[in-house]
């Protein structure tokens, strides 16, 4: 299962991660929300990276212009919370978030190369899996799933057969600020190592 840190607000959150061994980290830009950050610092970000970790900007903007401007900073995956069929996003991976309660409404884009369940938005709101697995199982989409998640209550997910997870607010201090204590043993208990 592929592991995703979001809401990286500084270069030491986003080395540590990679350090620790996630798959991909993800920053917020043209958002309003605590952890965004401006498209300089966030391409400053994906600089001090290596090559084998995934660089995701995550926007809630509808805006070609801006989806666009986020493109020139060259992310490897863009997360959008809009439908991915009315843009133009040439030559990067494209992850549509949709809220739980419109999974079995929601034909993924043809564009779409990941599905992200998540009515959270990095506001700590426990996703309901109780009857996730049904639904998801009807996706043909790699399903990633995000929501309140952290080193406490995966047990809840591990069981899922989906691509990944996306954490943000379970291994925070506060909003943009990562504790690396909790990025550790999170990875460690999804990767079932010994905390």
């Amino acid at each position: 299962m592929r592991l995703k840190i979001c809401g990286i607000t500084q270069p030491k959150d986003a080395l540590k991660a990679e350090e620790i061994g996630y798959d991909a980290i993800g920053v917020i830009v043209k958002t309003k929300s605590p952890r965004n950050i401006s498209l300089n610092k966030a391409k400053q970000i994906f600089k001090t990276l290596g090559p084998y970790i995934t660089k995701v900007c995550v926007t809630t903007t509808t805006k070609q212009q801006e989806i666009q401007e986020i493109l020139k900073i060259k992310p490897d995956a863009i997360q959008l919370y809009t439908d991915p069929a009315n843009h133009n996003i040439p030559n990067t991976k494209i992850i549509q978030a949709i809220k739980e309660n419109k999974i079995q409404e929601t034909t993924p884009s043809t564009k779409t190369n990941a599905l992200l369940i998540d009515s959270s938005k990095g506001r700590g709101i426990k996703i309901d899996t109780t009857n996730l697995e049904p639904k998801i199982n009807r996706i043909n989409h790699p399903i990633i799933i995000s929501g309140g998640l952290n080193p406490t209550n995966i047990d809840q997910i591990k069981h899922l057969n989906i691509y990944g997870v996306d954490v943000s607010s379970g291994l925070e201090e506060k909003p943009g600020i990562k504790n690396h204590i909790k990025m550790k043993k999170f990875h460690n208990k999804m990767r079932c190592k010994i905390d």
